[in-house]
């Protein structure tokens, strides 16, 4: 199924899961329930979630979904975007320049020190 971004715009006021999110928070969550997307969930050495219930996916923003969500979102073509699920269920969006700034993120978040990443380094 191939989804059109331009069917997401605008922000989510209804409460739930969403609530506040932009509407590009929708398509990556549906693109996650279609298979898509990296999954950068962190884990303990036994392959372990670090938190429960947390989930962590990864997509790079092309032309299209920047065109469709640049101003609502504040996204722009080669951006990286995270969707996190927490633990309640609730979903955000996250979206960062590059790589090296949302593995940074990730690691501040998590409490743990950075593996040498171009701002750590």
């Amino acid at each position: 199924m191939t989804l059109n971004p331009q069917d997401y715009t605008g922000h989510v006021t209804a409460p739930g899961k969403f609530e506040g999110e932009a509407r590009a928070t929708l398509y990556y969550y549906e693109l996650i329930m279609n298979g898509d997307g990296e999954d950068i969930t962190p884990q303990h050495s036994d392959g372990e979630p670090v938190s429960e219930g947390l989930s962590l996916v990864r997509f790079v923003v092309d032309g299209e979904e920047a065109a469709a969500f640049g101003k609502d979102a504040q996204i722009e073509c080669g951006d990286i975007v995270i969707i996190l699920e927490d633990g309640l269920g609730f979903v955000s969006m996250l979206a960062f320049a590059s790589d090296d700034a949302a593995e940074h993120w990730m690691y501040e978040w998590f409490g743990q020190p950075c593996k040498g990443c171009l701002a750590c380094a």
